[in-house]
């Protein structure tokens, strides 16, 4: 009896060890998804539906009065079209930097933001901040769809024949900012 006891808790040992491994290997997997997850959306470059190169399309878009536009004819000169929601700290601390340096280059570039909040809300953040540039709400959510956004904040610069020359995910400082769009000038020159 003795006997058959000990093998007993061997037995109760190896499931413990067992369901510790499982539970080991499945939470290794949580972990490896969640962090792929995260670098993949953080990566993600638009897929080929709307490449760098195409032309913008003429898509709807509501300015913060409520007049309806489309996209491709805001576009006058070279763009930068920025991607944001209202809720994102990192989308509205980079609008807050573009709001100090927009002054150096809004005569050789155009800041076109899009928000991917309720109108509403836009309205009052907007109206809190003292934007200086254009912004627009994405009602349809059409130019997030086609433009692919799954993160923001996102960026596109796009040249005066309206085509996208470069996408750029993620927070940015004003420093950063000037960086790019320097960068953007050398290639566009």
């Amino acid at each position: 009896m003795f006997y058959n006891l000990q093998l007993g808790t061997q037995q109760e040992q190896a499931k413990t060890v067992f369901h510790q491994w499982v539970a080991g290997v499945v939470l290794f997997f949580i972990i490896a998804v969640t962090v792929g997850g995260y670098i993949f959306l953080q990566t993600k470059s638009p897929d080929n539906s709307f490449a760098i190169g195409q032309t913008v399309p003429s898509l709807p878009l509501t300015s913060l009065d409520g007049q309806q536009c489309a996209l491709d004819s805001l576009i006058q000169m070279r763009t930068a079209l920025i991607f944001f929601t209202t809720t994102c700290a990192y989308c509205l601390e980079e609008l807050r930097s573009w709001k100090m340096i927009y002054s150096e280059f809004n005569d050789s570039l155009q800041l076109v933001a899009v928000s991917l909040s309720r109108t509403k809300e836009t309205i009052e953040w907007a109206e809190t901040e003292h934007i200086p540039f254009s912004i627009y709400v994405d009602e349809s959510f059409q130019v997030r769809k086609e433009f692919h956004v799954s993160t923001v904040p996102v960026m596109y610069f796009i040249d005066s024949q309206k085509r996208v020359k470069s996408y750029v995910a993620g927070k940015r400082n004003g420093k950063q900012l000037r960086t790019l769009i320097k960068q953007y000038f050398r290639t566009e020159n």
